[in-house]
């Protein structure tokens, strides 16, 4: 069940339920391409039609309800900070072109078609991963737009995708918050499925795709801790060495601010 937390007059901390109880199915690319015929021509109606569809549900009409009246209640309590932490990433990612050459020729071909679709998908606008709020567009819409119509000063914290993501919110061409999108402590993320492609290649190519996407790492595990104080929220993305020992030590740690009012990152 959805809850939230006050903190004194610093950020009231909501934590949402996304994955189950109202949510409706997730779309699956090869799903909609399996009936044959054009897949580009398939997908571009698809994305501009269903995956629109404003009736699709991430969170439900009760909570979204419960959400956004808290995040009226909160600025005007003149709390600081509007913390949203769920599950899964809010911000678009969108799949790079580059990825076509990043599998090598000798694919299965379940992986071939794969990254084939992806690409058509990605051609449509569609984003990289359906199972987000990419997937459910107009829901997020929703969430952003009542962030602003509040004044929020929106943070979303979020996991699920095993790797680790700085993004700027945006809603109607305007700024909306930002997200902090935590790695896995162990388990392996999107680099597991594109081995002999760097880090560097992968997030450069993901960021020039990605408008939202200010900062990630696609191959080190280890965790987050975020810094709250009245003028600024701080993410710090903590990389471990090693997960095949019992280790505390650190590879390094990568930190990201935003200054209140500005509801995006400073340059990274």
């Amino acid at each position: 069940r959805w809850r939230q937390y006050q903190v004194g007059d610093l950020a009231t901390i909501f934590l949402p339920e996304t994955r189950v109880t109202a949510r409706d199915r997730p779309f699956d690319i090869d799903e909609i391409i399996a009936g044959g015929g054009d897949s580009a021509a398939t997908l571009k109606q698809f994305a501009e039609t269903a995956y629109r569809d404003p009736a699709r549900q991430m969170m439900g009409a009760e909570q979204e309800k419960w959400l956004f009246d808290g995040f009226a209640s909160s600025t005007k309590a003149g709390t600081r900070w509007q913390v949203c932490a769920q599950q899964v990433v809010m911000g678009t990612i969108l799949t790079p072109p580059e990825t076509r050459d990043w599998f090598g020729g000798e694919q299965p071909d379940y992986v071939r078609r794969r990254v084939e679709a992806g690409q058509l998908a990605a051609k449509a606008g569609l984003p990289l991963n359906l199972d987000a709020w990419d997937g459910y567009p107009a829901a997020r819409s929703r969430l952003l737009a009542a962030a602003q119509r509040a004044d929020a000063d929106l943070v979303t914290l979020a996991g699920d995708t095993h790797n680790a993501w700085a993004l700027n919110l945006a809603e109607d061409g305007r700024p909306a918050g930002i997200e902090i999108a935590g790695q896995s402590v162990t388990s392996p993320g999107y680099e597991s499925y594109i081995r002999g492609v760097t880090d560097e290649t992968r997030v450069a190519a993901l960021r020039r795709s990605s408008p939202q996407l200010q900062w990630a790492n696609t191959a080190d595990r280890g965790y987050v801790t975020v810094q709250l104080t009245p003028e600024r929220v701080t993410g710090n993305w903590h990389s471990v060495e090693t997960i095949r020992a019992r280790s505390l030590a650190l590879k390094g740690t990568h930190s990201m601010t935003a200054e209140r009012g500005r509801r995006a990152y400073s340059a990274a």
